[in-house]
């Protein structure tokens, strides 16, 4: 127990006494987020027993993994930090047995101090006696204009201006003695100059400059190169460069008549730095246009799938700013199926004869065929015929009129119209018995049937003669392909069934007589009697 309690006691004491981070200040704490030339860092402790301070530069953040080494025998130190980034790491410390130092409290880092002591490198160029065409004699180049190689520290340290989309070559045309000059500035302002030459031209003769990339290690990378021709090394640009030629611009193929695959487009410039364009139903210039585009010069390609006539707009620019505008066209696209509309586009039950019209149209190519087919079904026939003009149909059923439309190109549009009711047949009348006798009682179902608009009324009952109409003789409405309705007879006696049916469009059956029926009954007279002569 006294043992754990000597433990804790110890513990306690070294928490008590282990200095904060606060016990060691630095001005400044970081030179984050920028770099600088130079800097020196003031270290001071104010811990208790200190009475000078170890030290170490390091790349690495951990304090577990730098132990500091060089000491200055002070409680206070100016310090210039390295080139590059780096974090000071300070442990305060006493004079212990042997001359050698103890620490006191724990050890604290401050940082990143970031330093770039080392100017930029060798820039990158090249001079040939060939004229690019891009005719000025300097320009600067800033971050945006370069592709970058490799990065450190957020910064770009290797960069390239080939294939960037910027123009990085500069051409002087008039005779003469010229240097080709490079300057390469850095995040702090550190320059690297230099110049190729001296090159020399004749009249009608050219040089061209071109700027490849530059590097930059000391860590703030690469901010900007210079470049320019001048009649001496490092000297101002040259004046009175020659005049840009204009932008050119040419298509192939220059337009397209009507086909049912996208077109394609290829364009080719000389003397451009950069184009946009738009396409448009219209030949009048457009307000609205695609972004400029740098990729693809000098032989890009765009494409227009979308249904109708167009108009390609090209613009071209130049490293000079000159703008060339160009219009090719028409551009033919057809891929919407021609259309068909009938009139009428279907038909109720009537008595008369369908006549119908069709009426074929395209918006794109124009149309080839037009073809027609009658059918009782919805499904697509399988033959066709050509259509000339009004179509009609005469035959009793429903009808359906398929249509087929085929356009230049060769897009197809199938379907149908209807449905078309035709009924000229009248409605019929079934008995289910002709005539014949019943004991006691009968009955006798009629059946009233239309295969095509249906029964719209019937009228039905009984007489003594076939000749003689029903009393009760009043029109039933009803519906219905068939109609069954039972008709019962008396207990005694002799009837007929008189009947008539008027289906949806006004066809009548005329009356159908059905009979004699007999019903006879054991109790009463019969309804007739019949005289046998006996001969002797």
């Amino acid at each position: 127990m006294k043992r754990l309690s000597s433990i804790l006691l110890f513990v306690l004491a070294m928490f008590l006494f282990v200095p904060s981070a606060g016990a060691v200040s630095f001005t400044p704490s970081s030179s984050s987020p920028g770099w600088r030339q130079s800097l020196t860092v003031t270290v001071r402790t104010s811990r208790s027993g200190a009475v000078a301070l170890k030290y170490k530069w390091d790349e690495r953040k951990d304090t577990e993994r730098v132990e500091p080494k060089t000491v200055v025998g002070s409680r206070s130190a100016s310090l210039v930090a390295p080139s590059r980034q780096h974090y000071l790491h300070v442990q305060p410390v006493k004079e212990g047995r042997g001359g050698r130092f103890e620490k006191v409290g724990r050890q604290v880092r401050s940082g990143p101090y970031r330093v770039d002591g080392i100017a930029p490198g060798v820039p990158g160029m090249a001079v040939s006696y060939t004229a690019s065409g891009t005719y000025r004699t300097s320009a600067k180049f800033q971050r945006g204009c370069w592709r970058v190689e490799s990065w450190a520290y957020g910064n770009p340290q290797e960069v390239f201006l080939e294939k960037t989309g910027v123009s990085n070559t500069l051409t002087v045309a008039s005779p003469g003695t010229y240097y080709f000059n490079v300057k390469v500035t850095d995040g702090v302002g550190r320059t690297y100059t230099e110049s190729m030459g001296p090159y020399k031209i004749g009249s009608g003769g050219a040089l061209t400059g071109k700027v490849l990339g530059a590097s930059d290690k000391g860590g703030s990378g690469v901010s900007t190169i210079h470049a320019n021709w001048s009649r001496s090394a490092g000297g101002g640009s040259v004046s009175a460069p020659k005049p840009v030629p204009a932008p050119t611009v040419s298509a192939s193929p220059t337009s397209r008549e009507w086909k049912k695959d996208p077109v394609t487009v290829t364009l080719s410039f000389t003397d451009t730095s950069r184009y946009r364009y738009a396409w448009s139903a219209s030949s009048s210039t457009p307000s609205s246009w695609s972004s400029w585009i740098t990729s693809g010069l000098p032989r890009p390609k765009v494409k227009r799938s979308n249904h109708g006539s167009w108009y390609l707009h090209v613009q071209a620019k130049n490293s000079a700013g000159k703008t060339v505008t160009k219009r090719f066209g028409p551009y033919r696209v057809d891929t919407v199926a021609p259309t068909v509309s009938a009139n009428p586009g279907n038909r109720g039950w009537g008595k008369t004869d369908v006549s119908v019209a069709l009426t074929y149209s395209d918006s794109g190519s124009g149309i080839s065929k037009k073809q027609y087919a009658w059918s009782t079904s919805k499904s697509v026939p399988k033959s066709w015929s050509t259509y000339g003009g009004k179509l009609s149909r005469s035959s009793s059923g429903v009808w359906y009129l398929h249509y087929r439309a085929v356009d230049k190109v060769g897009n197809v549009r199938t379907g149908y119209f209807g449905p078309y009711r035709v009924d000229k047949v009248a409605p019929e009348i079934y008995l289910s018995s002709s005539g014949g006798v019943f004991m006691d009682k009968g009955s006798v179902t009629v059946r009233f049937i239309d295969a095509h608009s249906g029964v719209k009324r019937y009228r039905v009952g009984l007489s003594a003669d076939e000749n003689i109409r029903p009393s009760s003789w009043s029109w039933v409405s009803a519906s219905g392909g068939i109609v069954k309705v039972p008709i019962s007879l008396g207990r005694y006696g002799m009837y007929y069934i008189h009947a008539e049916v008027e289906d949806n469009v006004g066809l009548r059956s005329g009356v159908v007589v059905g009979g004699p029926y007999v019903v006879m009954n054991k109790l009463e007279k019969p309804p007739f009697r019949r005289w046998v002569y006996l001969e002797k």
